[in-house]
């Protein structure tokens, strides 16, 4: 009997794809059969990525930096005088939303009905949620036996997943109890699940804008139609930040979160204005605000165009690869700080409407922004404090129009004006709507920021040399602060910019550039990841050289204590290839320690223990993981093995 493949646990965030270290490397699996019991070692693909989340573009030329003289705050003042603000240091505290309502309820009341304020709830803040039916609602994908359910019980609101079997029974039955809703009510909502203090996404998603794939309702989360993940996709600080108002993971990589898992559940003030507990300290102190310009908070107001824009570009700028700088998380992004000093943002192309969170690139190269000299910013238009609702959005944005524009000066008649809809607005005209290849699945629909006189408008040829890639790495740095930006990168930066790039399209031309630079780290003795890249390549060479070297490499990767469980699998495989039974069995008990709701290192646990002779110990395997994963298939064919 042969058991299929497992399909890669990604550790990232939904979204993104994964990638392979090498250039061949997506070819590559390594499969360990076993002579003994007829069956085949399962495992992660070789591929493996490194993430790609939420991110930005500017640059020098095209964005003035915080002290070039033509960028003007939105006050007016220089950037000379940009005053340094003091919550910026890593040691002042967050207090979260709440402590703002005593000074600025009209702000805060307003602040709480926006998509940002309401960006995570717990479960029954949705009316998705509260009007399910007693039964609830099922989902088979593709009318197949594997089947999901979400429902309403005693305490709270459930997912189930489980094998249609005879005469309507239901098989295999796993539940689990939604812990908080993220997303958009108006386009659709994901959900977490919590497992002790692990964080895992929920297999379906209920999408309130229709897709290809779906009408209005429940549905697969993105990427659930390829990867059968069930309750087993993990959710990381990468993919969660921009989601939630402060997570606290244990650590970048691992799903694995303190307790309680955030420190502010829906998106807050904080996420903008940066830690509030000294500029609270103060006021208590005092009473009174400062005369000048108050130091001890973030006011994105005073802030330079590049500055400003940074604090919306850190969520609404996706890019291809995002990679944080060395000795930083996500989490150490300040407002008011520049975006690289904590994080790398790449692309290797321009990428206008490629999603719905591109809209830096194409707001920089329309002609409002590229003529207002650096006054132009997110803010001018988007209201952070308020959102206005679908009848008011059209008279709202058009009044935004007319700051600059007269309505005069619009070259279509006024009686074609009154036929659009909804009437005379500037938007359907200037900023209409497209898909989102990115998104598709969603039913996402973004608006154009390039803010054009005609759809067709070419790209101006003013900002090509802003928007290409440099020669030095052949990609575009998003967030530079300067034209030198790209050489001051660490090594390890741009490798793993590199692996983030080729996620999305392997057959770009850096593959070359990257392997040229992996070569040249490969002295590097102390970052697990240029191991487990080395590693990768040689297993592309599909060479018993190139197996022995993978050996080394993924050794070292894990004595340095590697968050990948790509790693420990790879290594286990290739100990198993080389009956080096005893060895497997210990990366993968060392796996199983670490990444306890990952369904791999059991069944390839079970598999060495059988191909051992320990069918009792192998047997003990099988059930712990069934106990957590009961509907995971290759458990229960293990277990049928052994008990026919």
């Amino acid at each position: 009997m042969i058991l299929p493949t497992l399909p890669i646990r990604s550790s990232r965030c939904p979204l993104n794809r994964r990638l392979a270290h090498g250039k061949n490397a997506r070819s590559a699996r390594v499969y360990l059969l076993s002579s003994v019991a007829g069956l085949l070692m399962l495992s992660l693909p070789v591929s493996v990525a490194l993430s790609a989340s939420h991110w930005a573009t500017s640059s020098q030329a095209r964005r003035p930096a915080s002290g070039h003289p033509a960028a003007q705050t939105k006050s007016g003042v220089s950037p000379e005088k940009i005053p340094v603000y003091r919550n910026t240091s890593a040691d002042v505290r967050y207090v979260g939303s709440a402590a703002c309502k005593s000074c600025h309820r009209s702000e805060y009341e307003h602040y709480l009905q926006t998509p940002h304020g309401q960006a995570a709830t717990l479960p029954e803040g949705r009316p998705e949620l509260r009007n399910l039916p007693a039964a609830g609602d099922t989902i088979c994908p593709d009318g197949g036996v594997h089947c999901f359910r979400v429902f309403p019980d005693k305490g709270g609101y459930f997912m189930s997943q489980f094998d249609r079997g005879a005469n309507g029974t239901e098989l295999h039955v796993e539940v689990e109890k939604i812990a908080f809703a993220l997303g958009k009510p108006l386009m659709a909502t994901g959900y977490l699940i919590q497992r002790g203090s692990y964080l895992f996404e929920a297999p379906l998603t209920f999408y309130s804008a229709p897709g290809p794939e779906h009408t209005n309702g429940w549905a697969l989360s993105p990427g659930y139609d390829k990867d059968s993940l069930g309750f087993t996709r993990p959710v990381v600080d990468s993919c969660i930040t921009c989601h939630v108002g402060r997570p606290r993971p244990t650590d970048a990589a691992s799903n694995l979160y303190k307790s309680p898992p955030f420190e502010e559940l829906s998106i807050g003030c904080e996420s903008c204005h940066g830690p509030g507990g000294l500029h609270v300290e103060e006021r208590q102190e005092r009473r009174s605000g400062p005369a000048a310009i108050d130091t001890s908070i973030v006011n994105p107001r005073h802030l330079t165009t590049q500055l400003a824009d940074e604090t919306c570009m850190y969520c609404h700028e996706l890019g291809e690869a995002r990679v944080p700088q060395p000795g930083k998380s996500f989490q150490d992004y300040r407002p008011g700080v520049p975006l690289l000093r904590t994080e790398a943002i790449f692309k290797s192309k321009l990428l206008f409407g490629w999603n719905l969170e591109e809209w830096s690139d194409e707001m920089a190269a329309s002609a409002c922004y590229r003529f207002s000299k650096g006054a132009m910013r997110c803010s001018t238009c988007h209201d952070a404090h308020f959102t206005p609702s679908a009848q008011e959005a059209p008279s709202f944005y058009r009044a935004k129009c007319l700051t600059c524009h007269q309505s005069s000066s619009c070259t279509l008649p006024f009686s074609e004006r009154q036929h659009t809809q909804p009437v005379d607005n500037c938007i359907t005209c200037h900023m209409p709507k497209h898909v989102a290849p990115k998104l598709v699945k969603v039913g996402g629909e973004g608006t154009s920021h390039r803010i054009t006189k005609t759809e067709d408008e070419p790209i101006p040829q003013v900002d090509a040399p802003q928007t290409s890639p440099s020669a030095a790495s052949g990609m575009i740095l998003i967030d530079s602060d300067g034209a030198d930006a790209q050489k001051r990168l660490s090594p390890i930066v741009l490798l793993k910019a590199y692996q983030g790039v080729l996620a999305h399209d392997d057959k770009n031309d850096l593959a070359e550039r990257y392997e040229s630079l992996l070569q040249t780290m490969s002295s590097d003795k102390d970052d697990a990841s240029v191991f487990s890249a080395l590693a990768s390549s040689e297993l592309a060479k599909h060479t018993d050289e190139g197996n022995r070297m993978a050996i080394h490499d993924l050794s070292e990767a894990i004595r340095l204590h590697s968050d990948s469980p790509r790693d420990y699998m790879l290594l286990s495989e290739l100990d198993y290839r080389a009956s080096d039974l005893n060895s497997a069995i210990t990366t993968l008990t060392t796996a199983l320690a670490q990444f306890p709701y990952v369904p791999t290192p059991y069944e390839n646990l079970a598999v060495c223990y059988l191909r051992s002779g320990q069918s009792s110990k192998a047997s003990e395997i099988i059930h712990r993981g069934l106990e957590i994963f009961p509907s995971d298939r290759n458990l229960l064919l293990l277990d049928q093995r052994i008990h026919p």
